[in-house]
């Protein structure tokens, strides 16, 4: 009779999002983290392409809905790495 082998189970480890942080210096909203500041950096803003995708991982990483949560309101400015953005 064939020895039946029962496998380990698998552990399955799910990873909280990026981490980030949005500070408030004056009238501007200062994002910071390794994920956000790089994505800032690979992002051709002179492309509508790319910056609707900017604006969808930006909002899936839930940095739109902190910036909220902090008070920002259409006008206000955001900086991530060198960059600055009027929020909308």
């Amino acid at each position: 009779m064939p020895e039946i082998v029962t496998p380990e189970p698998t552990h399955i480890v799910l990873k909280p999002n990026e981490p980030f942080a949005i500070q408030r210096k004056d009238e501007t909203f200062v994002v910071t983290g390794e994920r956000v500041e790089r994505l800032a950096a690979m992002t051709n803003f002179d492309s509508d392409e790319g910056l609707a995708r900017f604006e969808q991982i930006l909002a899936k990483m839930g940095v739109d809905k902190k910036l909220r949560e902090m008070g920002a309101v259409e006008g206000d400015t955001v900086r991530i790495g060198p960059f600055e953005f009027t929020y909308s």
